[in-house]
């Protein structure tokens, strides 16, 4: 990095390299759900049953949609997009994962009554 830092500075004295911002990823966009939808399908399902699985949300999704039929590459998508989203919340602090393997689940992280 200091070598990159120096190159800058070769080409434009005047160069912050620190006022450069960071590259950040984005997830693909995909035509089947709108932004947010995902996480909003995560929250009802939450709120309905307590515990949920990735897989069960996703296939729940696939059909309230009316997704024609997927292929198995589109379904591990599809999965994959709502495992990723809660593995978010499990990280903010909104979400607890239960278990490990192929049969874990997720449920509502407890909140402590002091800090509302």
């Amino acid at each position: 990095m200091i070598h990159l830092d120096a190159t800058l500075r070769l080409f434009d004295p005047a160069t912050d390299p620190q006022g450069i911002p960071a590259l950040l990823r984005h997830p693909r966009r995909t035509a089947w759900f709108a932004r947010g939808e995902v996480t909003q399908r995560i929250y009802e399902a939450l709120r309905d049953q307590g515990t949920i699985s990735p897989r069960q949300v996703a296939y729940a999704a696939i059909e309230a949609k009316q997704i024609p039929a997927p292929d198995s590459a589109a379904k591990r998508d599809i999965i994959n997009r709502f495992t990723n989203v809660l593995y978010d919340l499990t990280r903010r602090g909104l979400a607890d994962k239960i278990g490990h393997g192929p049969g874990f689940r997720w449920k509502i992280a407890p909140r402590d009554p002091e800090l509302l």
